[in-house]
């Protein structure tokens, strides 16, 4: 398994590529969620690799898809 990266560490990452005041941690993890869900990856598979809770009620408002 990886390592998990602390909240500041995400944070100091976003400034670093100039996205402070822009983006968030969470708005990363929400794009990278859709992205990859939109190119086929299981959503059960994606939230094990994000650390969210694998309940459909947490999830799926993650996925920011138009159908």
């Amino acid at each position: 398994m990886g390592r998990v990266i602390s909240e500041n560490t995400a944070l100091k990452i976003i400034e670093t590529i100039g996205y402070k005041g822009r983006m968030t941690g969470h708005g990363f993890r929400s794009l990278a969620r859709s992205i990859l869900g939109d190119m086929g990856y299981r959503g059960e598979v994606l939230e094990a690799m994000l650390s969210l809770a694998l309940e459909t009620r947490r999830w799926r408002p993650m996925a920011h898809v138009v159908l």
